[in-house]
C-alpha cells in the first residue's frame, strides 16, 4: 500500500507540474504569482538560493522580507542531492507524508475501535482526499504539519508520551501556531480520556448539574464562552492577513469574494458566519478555476473537495448527533470537540483555508 500510494502521488505530482508548466510557462511548474499561486517559488529559493523563474538568485515577489523554517527544512533535503536541486526532486520529498498519513489515521481509528469496514473507507477517503493532495502536491509546508499533528494525536489517543512529543517538536519548528494548537485540541483529547477513565469525576461533574448548581455551573460556562469569543474574535483575529492580503486579491480579482465580506465584518458577524465558512471551505465555485484570464489548477482539487464534501456533510451530521448518545465513547466526544474549537480557531486566528489541512 505504501509503495503504490508513493507511485500514485508521484504520478499526481508530476502531472500538476506539466499543467502548470504548460499553463504557465514562464513559472517553470511552479504555481504563478499572487492572486493565483501560493509560496512553493519563495520556500524553494530560500531552501535552494536559486530562483529558477528568473534564472538566478533574486528573490522572488512577494514574501521577499520573510523566513520560514520550513525552507530550512527543506535544505536539509536539498545538501543530500549530489546536483543543482530539481523543483521535481522538492515535490517527490514533500508527498512522503501524504503515503502515511492514511496508515496513521487508520491506526487511530483502531484505537478507538472501529470496524474493519470503516478502516477500510477511512483509509481511501484519507488517501485521495482533495483538500490534502492540493497542500501536498505543491511546495508548501501543510502536509509536513498535518502529519505531524495526526502523529502527535496517536501519541495522545495511545498515550505514549515519545510518540506525541517528537512530531510536536519538529511541527514546532515547521509552524510554532500549528504547535499550539495542536497541544490545545490534545489537552481537550486527554480531558475526555480521564473523564472516559474514571466514574468519579464523571459523577461529580453529573452533580454540578443538579439542583440549584446547576444554574450556577451553567452561568460559568456562559461566562467562559462569552469571554473567550469576544477575546478570538478581537484581540486574537489575525486583521493584518485581512488587509495585506485579502484586500488586494480583491483589487487583483476585480471583485470581492464572501471570503472577503465575512471577515471584514464586525466580529460577532465574523465569529459564527466565518467558522461555518471555514468549516465548509473550500466550496464548488467554477468562477475561482479561471484568474485573469488564468486557468488555476489548484482549483481543481477545491472543486473536487467542495463537491465529496457535500456527500460528507450528512455523515458527518449524523456523527455529530451520536455526541449525545450515551454509548458513545468519551474520547469519541473529545475528539469531535477539538476538531470543531481548531476549526473556529482557525477561523479566525488564521483566515488561511489550507491551514485547515491539519485538521481535515
Amino acid at each position: 500500500k505504501v509503495l503504490l500510494l508513493y507511485g500514485f502521488y508521484v504520478f499526481m505530482a508530476l502531472l500538476v507540474f506539466l499543467l502548470l508548466n504548460l499553463i504557465l510557462p514562464q513559472y517553470k511548474g511552479f504555481s504563478g504569482d499572487w492572486g493565483f499561486g501560493t509560496d512553493d517559488l519563495y520556500f524553494f529559493h530560500q531552501a535552494t538560493g536559486f530562483n529558477p523563474v528568473q534564472d538566478d538568485g533574486a528573490p522572488p515577489v512577494p514574501f521577499s522580507s520573510l523566513g520560514y523554517n520550513f525552507s530550512k527544512f527543506l535544505r536539509i533535503f536539498s545538501l543530500l542531492v549530489p546536483y543543482r536541486i530539481h523543483l521535481i526532486d522538492m515535490l517527490i520529498f514533500n508527498i512522503i507524508p501524504l503515503v502515511f498519513i492514511p496508515h496513521v489515521l487508520v491506526k487511530i481509528a483502531k484505537k478507538m475501535f472501529y470496524a474493519d469496514q470503516h478502516l477500510k473507507f477511512l483509509f481511501s477517503i484519507s488517501a485521495v482526499c482533495p483538500f490534502m493532495m492540493m497542500n501536498g502536491l505543491v511546495l508548501v509546508r501543510d502536509v509536513w504539519v498535518a502529519f505531524c499533528f495526526i502523529l502527535f494525536l496517536w501519541g495522545v489517543v495511545d498515550k505514549k508520551p515519545i510518540t506525541a512529543i517528537v512530531p510536536l517538536l519538529l511541527m514546532a519548528f515547521l509552524r510554532f501556531q500549528a504547535a499550539g494548537l495542536a497541544v490545545s485540541l490534545g489537552a481537550v483529547i486527554l480531558i475526555f480520556q480521564v473523564l472516559e477513565q474514571y466514574n468519579f469525576i464523571r459523577e461529580y461533574l453529573q452533580r454540578c448539574f443538579t439542583g440549584r448548581r446547576k444554574y450556577f455551573s451553567i452561568a460559568v460556562i456562559a461566562l467562559v464562552i462569552i469571554a473567550g469569543s469576544i477575546i478570538l474574535g478581537t484581540v486574537m483575529f489575525r486583521s493584518h492577513f485581512l488587509t495585506e492580503i485579502l484586500v488586494p486579491d480583491v483589487a487583483i480579482k476585480n471583485r470581492e469574494s464572501v471570503y472577503h465580506k465575512i471577515f471584514n465584518s464586525a466580529w460577532y458577524i465574523r465569529l459564527p458566519v466565518g467558522f461555518v465558512f471555514f468549516w465548509g471551505a473550500p466550496f464548488i465555485s467554477l468562477k475561482n478555476l479561471y484568474v485573469n484570464g488564468i486557468f488555476v489548477v489548484r482549483s481543481v482539487f477545491e472543486q473536487a473537495f467542495g463537491l465529496i464534501f457535500l456527500f460528507y456533510i450528512p455523515v458527518y451530521c449524523k456523527s455529530l448527533f451520536d455526541f449525545f448518545k450515551k454509548d458513545t465513547k468519551w474520547v469519541t466526544r473529545g475528539l469531535h470537540i477539538a476538531y470543531l474549537a481548531g476549526i473556529l480557531i482557525l477561523s479566525q486566528m488564521s483566515l488561511q483555508v489550507r491551514h485547515k489541512t491539519m485538521l481535515m
